[in-house]
């Protein structure tokens, strides 16, 4: 839109995460509640709302409301459609190869709409947003009537185990799990580089000569990245643990964004963006199989992975804004800086809090 700013950008950006992670907790809930295949049909339902109010959007109050809607498709299925599966797998009698199984049905996830994404920015280019936001409706559409389409899994449960959660609430629960460090951890790093990145990287990308029809192209690469990543989640799921996992992710990031500040060169540039994405989701499948395995004992396991979501995304909305901040008052390559800096913050004071509680234990 006309007259919009790397602030307004940043603004959206937060009341999205402000409406995200308010949202969070109680869609896990209800999400345990009224089935988990309901849950993702509300959220198809407002993926698909919030696209068609773009396709009407006339300034940028249209793309307040569209985050919102956003906002909430996300939060009902943050946390959900992982559970959804690992039942699926669970009725069928092949939960542990959760890992193998979602990284291959991601893979497909993040590799065939690849069409979709070198084709909409063109239609954009050359007919205008409104005509690919039409499209992306009908994709959304689509989306909505094959979750319809599915089965809920029949779960048997256990009776102690829903006493003990009933007895002590969720938040207690949640905090018996004793997970609490890992899950700051690696929400904090997740938040930190999508607070630097949504809203942000295109726009930077836009600003060092990169065409809308240019930048379809470069995500498509980034998602055939994670796709080919996505094949080997069993592999790093047998191999690695979550910790590894975990510093492996912090530290490209890292290295990455000083990158982006260090280097001229938009090809580079180009190139160190799809590598950001390839590294947050290539081992998206793996982390949550690690997560899940925290949650055996537990029934409402959708609403503990949704306490995760919503602590990431407050992190992120705060964030978002500094980037924001960063950007209009400085420039982004300073801000990428910060961030990566950040980064490296939450890398030493994990590895000051791992040593601390190796040398507790011991004694």
């Amino acid at each position: 839109m006309p007259n919009t700013t790397a602030q307004t950008v940043g603004l959206v950006g937060f009341v999205s995460q402000i409406f995200g992670f308010l949202l969070e907790v109680p869609s896990g809930y209800i999400s345990d509640k009224i089935g988990h295949k309901n849950a993702l049909i509300i959220s198809k339902i407002a993926f698909l709302i919030s696209t068609i109010v773009l396709i009407f959007a006339q300034n940028n109050i249209y793309f307040f409301i569209s985050s919102i809607l956003m906002s909430i498709g996300f939060a009902m299925t943050s946390g959900t459609s992982s559970v959804f599966l690992q039942e699926t797998l669970q009725s069928l009698g092949i939960s542990k190869r959760y890992s193998e199984i979602a990284g291959r049905l991601r893979s497909l996830g993040f590799a065939v709409p690849i069409v979709f994404i070198l084709g909409l920015p063109f239609i954009a280019e050359n007919y205008g947003f409104t005509l690919a936001f039409i499209a992306a409706a009908v994709i959304d559409l689509i989306g909505l009537i094959v979750i319809i389409s599915m089965h809920q899994p029949a779960i048997q449960k256990n009776t102690e185990e829903f006493e003990l959660e009933k007895a002590d609430g969720i938040l207690k629960s949640y905090l018996y799990i004793g997970w609490l460090p890992v899950v700051l951890f690696s929400t904090s790093v997740a938040a930190l580089s999508l607070a630097a990145t949504a809203g942000f990287k295109n726009p930077f990308q836009e600003n060092i000569g990169f065409s809308i029809s240019m930048l379809g192209v470069l995500w498509s690469i980034s998602r055939l990245g994670i796709s080919i990543i996505l094949l080997f989640s069993g592999w790093f799921k047998e191999k690695l643990t979550l910790i590894k996992v975990l510093f492996i992710q912090s530290i490209l990031f890292f290295l990455i964004y000083l990158g982006i500040h260090y280097f001229e060169n938009k090809w580079i540039i180009a190139s160190l963006f799809i590598l950001v994405t390839i590294v947050m989701w290539g081992f998206s499948s793996v982390k949550t199989h690690f997560f899940l395995n925290y949650l055996n004992r537990y029934k409402n396991k959708a609403s503990y992975v949704s306490i995760n979501s919503f602590i990431q995304k407050v992190i992120q909305a705060i964030f978002s804004l500094l980037m924001g901040y960063l950007v209009f008052h400085y420039d982004y390559k300073s801000a990428y800086l910060v961030f990566g800096l950040l980064i490296l913050g939450v890398i030493i004071f994990y590895t000051i809090y791992s040593i601390f509680q190796s040398k507790k234990q011991s004694l």
